[in-house]
This record gives C-alpha cells, structure tokens and sequence, in this order.
C-alpha cells in the first residue's frame, strides 16, 4: 500500500496531482507505481528543503514544485522555472553524486534513483564533455533562488554572524540553527572527549561566507551562498588538508593514504551529517576542513533525511 496521498483536483483542462509534505520515511517514492526520475527528483529536493520548496505537484503533464510563488520544473537534469523549460540546453545541468556514510546496513528506498541518475553521467546530460561542450551555458538558477543569493548584494544581505566554536562567523541565516545545534553536541561530547578538545583548540581559523567561483570554474561556490563552512586546523608536518594544497607541493595526491589527511574526529563529522552537512573528505578531491549544507545529496545517497528542518528565517 503506497504511503504518499494524493489528492486530485480539475484546475482548467489540465489534471493537477499533489502529494502531502510527508517525513521521507513515508514517501517510499520507488514504490510508487510508475515513478520516473522527473517525479522523483522533484520530491527529493521537496524533501529536502520543505521550508523553501513546495510538494511535487503533477500539472499539465510535468512534475513541478512551487518556490517563492514560481513553479518550477525538472527539465533534462536541470530544475528551471517553468517558463524557461523549454530552454534547458541553455543552462547547466544540476549534479548529483552518491554521497554515503561509512556504513550502512538499513535499504536506501532512493537507491534505484539514485543508480538511474548517476548511470546517466555517461549520456550526454552528464558526461565531462557535456559540461565543457557548451562554455557559454548559463548557471543553474536554481540554487541562486533557493538561497535568495542572485548576486553578491542579495547573498550579503542573508548573511548571518553567529559564534561558532568561539569564532565569530558570517553563515547564511538559513543554517545558523543547524549550525548551533552542531555546536551544542560538539561541545557536549568534548567534555568527556580529549580527542575532539584538542580538535577545538588545534583549530586555525573557521570562515563561511566568500563571494566566489569554484576554483578553475564558472560554477558559483557554495562559500558564495553562505551555506559551506570550512573548519581548518593547523599545520602538522606531514599531514594534508586539501588535494589542490597537495599538488602543489608536488605530491601525488591521488595516493595520498587516508592516514596522511588531516581529518577532524569521526563523531564531529557524523554530528554535522546528522544536521544536513556533507563532508568534503568523503570526495576523491578532498577538503577535509569543509563541510557544505546539502540535505538532498544526503536524502539521494543514505535514504535518510538530516534530523535538521531546512532554513530558519530566510526572508521572503
């Protein structure tokens, strides 16, 4: 018996099909019959930030959600508003990856999705050649909406300075609440924890907000947004943070053992994932000291949703 409720009205011509915001638990998406990526993805990222987007709503034969009072649609691996559908090759693609835990015992409902997504990577909407085949594409504005981060004026004016750690840290207001909840339980454990006390006071410095492209790219860093934090400790003789800092002291960082990286302590890593966070150690490009708000890549890659609600106060 399927989970999710639906509840079908005429509006129009057209049939409009809407699902209750329901925990990820009940929404047992691949049981649905016939779901397609397009539904599915649509009510992953519903799911993944129910504050920001609406349910997936089925309408004029498209799965569409609604954001700040614009419907937007998944078209050809990009979500885009509605009107800018049929331009998809226009802009980038979004990209989505596996992101997993170190273990996992418990079936991801989302694996079948996530399998027919990244089989995808090797057809023309994810191939490297894809994104390098058109330079001029626009970027997806997709996530410039979801964090009401267009430009560098509108990203400032969602910045939030929270204490974090004793650093005082611009964030965008929309995580300073999973942020602090991380805190408490960092902090918690660090009483009774030597590791993690030494972790806190070995820290170099703790920044967030940085108006910025990836390095080497057109795509917009998620520094730039306010929603990457990176937690970086001080030099050790030879310990690696970051693969880029690797490389350039020639060191061949693709065989860079784990036990040469500078990791923080398993149980900060897991509390930050508990909260919505994804780590960059778990990349092939390391960043141990960085940690990015991506509640959809854990949903997409564990079939858990992060314990924390998305987004406390952005404005509207």
């Amino acid at each position: 018996m399927k989970s999710v409720r639906a509840r079908k009205s005429a509006k129009g011509a057209g049939m409009v099909e809407t699902w209750a915001a329901a925990p990820l638990a009940e929404l047992e998406l691949r049981q649905a019959a016939g779901g397609d990526l397009a539904e599915d993805m649509v009510k992953l990222f519903s799911a993944a930030y129910p504050e920001r987007i609406g349910p997936a709503v089925f309408e004029d034969g498209e799965w569409t959600f609604e954001m700040d009072g614009k419907r937007w649609q998944y078209a050809q691996s990009r979500f885009l508003p509605k009107e800018d559908a049929s331009r998809h090759e226009e802009f980038r693609p979004l990209y989505l990856y596996r992101y997993a835990l170190e273990s996992r015992d418990d079936p991801n409902p989302w694996q079948p999705l996530a399998d027919q997504v990244l089989s995808r990577r090797f057809s023309s909407y994810f191939s490297r050649g894809r994104f390098s085949s058109n330079p001029g594409a626009l970027r997806s504005p997709f996530y410039e909406n979801l964090w009401q981060a267009r430009n560098r004026e509108e990203a400032f004016s969602q910045q939030q300075r929270i204490t974090f750690l004793g650093w005082s840290v611009p964030v965008h207001r929309g995580i300073a609440a999973p942020l602090k909840k991380a805190e408490a339980r960092i902090l918690a454990l660090a009483e009774t924890d030597p590791k993690i006390q030494g972790w806190i006071k070995n820290l170099d410095s703790i920044s967030s907000w940085n108006w910025r492209n990836i390095a080497g790219s057109q795509n917009r860093s998620f520094h730039a947004y306010g929603v990457a934090v990176d937690l970086l400790m001080k030099a050790q003789p030879g310990m690696e943070t970051y693969w880029q800092w690797t490389a350039a002291k020639g060191i061949d960082w693709r065989s860079l053992p784990s036990e040469k990286r500078q990791n923080p302590p398993s149980a900060v890593i897991r509390i930050f994932e508990e909260q919505g966070f994804i780590w960059g150690g778990r990349w092939a490009w390391y960043d141990t000291m960085h940690f990015e708000y991506h509640p959809e890549l854990l949903i997409f890659g564990t079939g858990r949703k992060p314990e924390a609600s998305f987004v406390q106060g952005i404005t509207g």
